[in-house]
């Protein structure tokens, strides 16, 4: 619940009042030896508060976390840690580190189509920064290429004046 109650907090723009949330759930878990899934999502929604308050190194340490956590489940896949992964691609890219942010982004889609499905908004998400990764290294080409495919993602499941519908035009603008 308390993880939930962060998102709600994320999604209405409000990331201070959600980080002591997913702070306490992540608290709880740790005491209480929890790993797996619930820690993974509380990671998942802590790395995009501290992403959206540019808080890139601490964003670079909850996807170790993660990464680490899911480590230790051989044979078990995490849908969020691929999200996770998309994330690190856009900090990456927001530090102008375009060749780390397109293999991470690379990584992200791979296991977006495999664990989502192709046509999943969060392959699209990951498309989205695969493309903002690519144009930052002026592969303009590619980077069409994935912010069209992620477009027709979107526009199965948004309207126009949709966050992700927004950005992907945008970055076809640019």
């Amino acid at each position: 619940s308390l993880v939930d109650y962060a998102w709600v907090y994320f999604e209405q723009g409000q990331h201070a009042k959600g980080e002591p949330y997913v702070r306490e759930a992540l608290d709880i878990y740790r005491k209480r030896g929890t790993a797996g899934q619930p820690v993974i999502s509380a990671l998942w929604a802590l790395l995009r508060i501290l992403s959206s308050r540019q808080q890139f190194t601490e964003v670079e340490a909850v996807t170790q976390e993660a990464l680490t956590i899911a480590g230790k489940s051989p044979g078990v896949e995490f849908p969020e840690l691929a999200s996770m992964i998309h994330g690190l691609a856009d900090v990456k890219n927001a530090q102008a580190k375009y060749d780390e942010g397109a293999t991470l982004a690379l990584k992200a889609v791979a296991m977006n189509r495999r664990l989502r499905g192709p046509e999943h908004p969060e392959t699209g998400w990951s498309l989205l920064i695969l493309g903002h990764s690519l144009g930052g290294q002026h592969k303009l080409t590619e980077a069409e290429a994935a912010l069209r495919e992620a477009l027709r993602i979107f526009r199965k499941y948004y309207s126009l004046g949709h966050k992700s519908v927004d950005q992907v035009m945008t970055g076809l603008i640019l």
